[in-house]
């Protein structure tokens, strides 16, 4: 289940892995009425990495700070 901002819910339908460029981000969840895939920011801070959001963007950055994903 996923809960949103205003209290809502909604079933996870499945999930499965994305490629993007040369990066596989593992356990990418699809939930029907969302329409867009969701990722845990956790399980990228688990791998080392870290995630940064700012006004309109969210960065993925490796140790070395080298953007992965924006």
């Amino acid at each position: 289940m996923v809960r949103f901002g205003n209290n809502d819910f909604a079933v996870i339908a499945g999930y499965g892995d994305v490629v993007i460029g040369s990066m596989t981000i593992k356990k990418v969840y699809y939930v029907n009425r969302l329409g867009h895939n969701l990722f845990s920011v956790g399980q990228f801070c688990d791998k080392g990495l870290e995630v940064t959001f700012r006004k309109s963007t969210c960065f993925v950055r490796n140790e070395d700070g080298v953007d992965l994903l924006t």
